[in-house]
């Protein structure tokens, strides 16, 4: 059989070129995670999921936006009412005033009357 020989120097150049091969490939891994293309794909998908979380919230905030819109119209009207209410009792008060006072007024009297009827029949 045949003797090999290894010479030092070639022993010495098989390891340089692995550990260049070794090297430029982490070089490689290195720079495609730090490219910008990679940094700025990774905040564009942060600012995604934040925007859709934004989104959820005002979806969210607007269904009770509307809900407090519909109460709020429910007490503009009770309030309307109040005031209709309190209007027609301030007349009667005043118009039944009047009659004590000089005794006249039954007109009044009698369309305040229908007036009330007419509300709290409604």
């Amino acid at each position: 059989m045949g003797d090999i020989t290894i010479k030092l120097s070639d022993l010495l150049w098989v390891f340089g070129t692995i550990v260049s091969i070794v090297a430029f490939i982490k070089a490689v891994e290195y720079l495609k995670d730090k490219s910008s293309v990679t940094k700025l794909s990774k905040r564009l998908d942060e600012h995604d999921k934040k925007l859709q979380q934004d989104y959820e919230h005002f979806q969210a905030n607007e269904h009770r936006l509307n809900g407090i819109e519909k109460r709020l119209d429910n007490t503009d009207h009770s309030i309307s009412e109040l005031n209709e209410s309190v209007n027609l009792i301030g007349k009667s008060m005043l118009y039944t005033i009047n009659h004590n006072i000089d005794g006249n007024g039954i007109e009044e009297l009698k369309k305040i009357r229908k007036d009330m009827t007419e509300y709290f029949i409604k």
